[in-house]
């Protein structure tokens, strides 16, 4: 029992450790601004240029909206709820880009999102 346990042990730690993926977004809701990033080495620098890029786009006070270490795909929307105000929805680690997507319009829409849903980035993360 012990070697099973053991060897679950280091099979899963082998498996996360294979794992190199990570996706951060970043999102200021003073000014609108977002910034995503993946792939970066690890997730603490996905994190920090996602925050950056954020800023450099005009963010004043960003903060995390979602950050994974899984791989997969990722999407980002945008809308309008109908009194014109701007929502923002994400999403990252899917299986497919659909799926990512699809996540990310229903993200927007529990914001309050109705109308100008506009898809403004995917990415892959492997």
């Amino acid at each position: 029992m012990k070697k099973i346990i053991v060897l679950l042990g280091v099979c899963f730690f082998s498996i996360s450790n294979s794992i190199k993926a990570q996706s951060a977004v970043y999102f200021c809701s003073q000014t609108n601004q977002w910034g995503y990033s993946f792939g970066g080495g690890n997730i603490r620098n996905s994190e920090t240029d996602a925050f950056q890029r954020c800023m450099k786009s005009g963010g004043r006070n960003p903060q995390k909206v979602i950050s994974t270490n899984g791989k997969g795909y990722g999407a980002i929307v945008t809308g309008n709820g109908m009194n014109g105000i701007p929502h923002f929805g994400t999403s990252a680690g899917a299986r497919t880009q659909e799926d990512a997507t699809m996540a990310a319009i229903r993200s927007c829409m529990q914001q309050g999102a109705m109308k100008n849903m506009e898809v403004k980035a995917t990415w892959l993360d492997r």
